[in-house]
């Protein structure tokens, strides 16, 4: 898992390395409207707020984003994302009280899907073909089982926030480039509540138009 962020960490500073090249064509105005996709991957889960470990993570999610305030170097978008495949992988596990196995559950993928009504994303160096940014996203996911573990819930809120960099590679599209921590949990309203953290490196491709200015 280090490894795996040192990489993506040095992949986001070569993209911020050229953030002084300006483009008009990349500057963000109130109103300005995007919309795209983008793919998250986690190779393994973290301890943190979360507590199950041996996780792997993937979602696909659509995103659309309107610019509310903007100005010479910085801008504010509201956010708003469906996440039609969300995928958890997790292994074989064998569940003890007092050193007495108490039962098991297969390992397996598990599918769910949701929406993340809630988001803010603040662009920083507004007006450069590169810009870095930080973003932070409230949601939930459904999954077909309980997860991350028997007695917990197939409903589950999502929380992640992140940084990245989103390079403007024309007039009306840009590439996404980031990381972010991820949280899942259904928030003490099932019996069980480990949670899961994950640590996702994602990437993905917006499209925009100019809104109502």
């Amino acid at each position: 898992m280090g490894r795996y962020l040192r990489v993506w960490a040095v992949v986001l500073g070569m993209a911020a390395g050229v953030a002084a090249q300006t483009n008009e064509g990349a500057r963000l105005t109130p109103g300005t409207q995007e919309f795209g996709f983008w793919g998250a991957y986690s190779p393994d889960s973290t301890v943190g707020i979360g507590k199950v470990l041996d996780r792997k993570f993937f979602e696909l999610d659509g995103q659309y984003a309107v610019t509310m305030l903007a100005r010479r170097r910085v801008a504010l978008k509201w956010v708003v994302e469906v996440v039609p495949v969300a995928l958890l992988n997790e292994p074989t596990e064998f569940y003890s009280t007092n050193n007495h196995l108490t039962g098991s559950r297969a390992g397996a993928t598990t599918y769910a899907g949701g929406v993340t009504p809630l988001g803010l994303q603040v662009n920083f160096w507004n007006g450069h073909r590169v810009q870095p940014f930080f973003d932070a996203h409230g949601g939930m996911l459904y999954f077909t089982r309980q997860e991350p573990v028997p007695g917990s819930s197939q409903f589950n809120f999502t929380f992640n926030f992140g940084t990245g960099v989103q390079v403007f590679a024309g007039r009306r599209s840009s590439l996404l480039l980031g990381y972010k921590y991820h949280h899942i949990s259904n928030a003490d309203t099932a019996s069980k509540n480990p949670g899961v953290d994950s640590s996702e490196a994602y990437a993905g491709w917006l499209w925009r138009w100019r809104g109502w200015r």
